[in-house]
């Protein structure tokens, strides 16, 4: 950790940024914690959840803002922020390398790490892929009130353990454990752009109409049909192939949902 030489020396409270940025909304909690040996031994890989009061959660919506720092610098102005936090870990949908991300599913924003700790005042900033920290995430689960079991199953505390989600695009990863302590690393990935599989006639319709619409000769990647986007996508081709159980009500509210129809095209 980057900032834990210049709190050892003097411990204190302290405030710790988090953020989720997908492609259609920014999430923040801004927690006030009071720094520890312990915290400052806690890394990614520790499946801990770091104690501490919560000042401020709150989602934005993306559209409304042309680039992250300006959605950012408007949370910490409803927070009420005095000084800015000490540190902050943002997870964002997209790959992050060298701690700079350009996303993939909103192609105007970009973020580097290092410019937003200079600009704002952040010891630390660290970028990480929005799936590594769903995986991390789901360690830290209470299983026995915060899971809903679909099949049940014995469980290998050994084994790998992989995650999928649908929002505006298709995220994925998977976690490994270590042969020693049986501690998991994450490893996320871009599966969503693994190739959609259409099975029979009407899925391989719905293949065709996506090449056609996003000018792809070849390929279309699984999240152009698993996720938030692809229930547009799929609706826009059932409603075009199957016109006679259109609801014209549901198509008009469709037709006239402004702005939140863009960031699907």
């Amino acid at each position: 950790n980057g900032y834990t030489n210049h709190l050892n020396s003097n411990m204190r409270r302290e405030t710790f940024l988090s953020g989720d940025i997908g492609g259609t909304n920014t999430r923040f909690m801004l927690y006030e914690v009071e720094v520890t040996e312990e915290i400052l031994q806690m890394s990614l890989k520790s499946s801990h959840v770091i104690p501490g009061e919560l000042i401020l959660n709150k989602k934005y919506q993306n559209q409304e803002f042309d680039s992250f720092i300006s959605v950012l610098k408007q949370f910490l102005e409803d927070a009420g922020s005095s000084k800015p936090p000490i540190t902050a870990c943002f997870a964002c949908a997209g790959p992050v390398k060298n701690n700079v991300v350009r996303f993939t599913n909103r192609d105007s924003w970009h973020i580097d790490g290092e410019l937003i700790a200079e600009e704002l005042g952040i010891d630390s900033v660290r970028l990480i892929n929005d799936f590594l920290a769903v995986g991390y995430g789901i360690l830290t689960l209470d299983e026995t009130t915060e899971c809903l079991v679909l099949q049940g199953g014995t469980k290998d505390p050994t084994a790998p353990i992989a995650c999928i989600g649908a929002g505006t695009g298709l995220g994925q990863c998977f976690l490994t454990p270590d042969s020693i302590g049986g501690i998991y690393q994450c490893f996320p990935s871009e599966g969503g752009h693994a190739e959609f599989s259409p099975r029979n006639d009407l899925e391989v319709g719905l293949m065709d109409f996506l090449k056609t619409k996003f000018h792809h000769k070849n390929r279309v990647s699984v999240e152009r049909v698993v996720s938030g986007t692809g229930l547009v996508n799929i609706y826009e081709y059932l409603s075009l192939k199957f016109p006679e159980l259109v609801s014209p009500e549901i198509h008009d509210m469709i037709a006239n949902a402004g702005d939140l129809k863009d960031i699907y095209h």
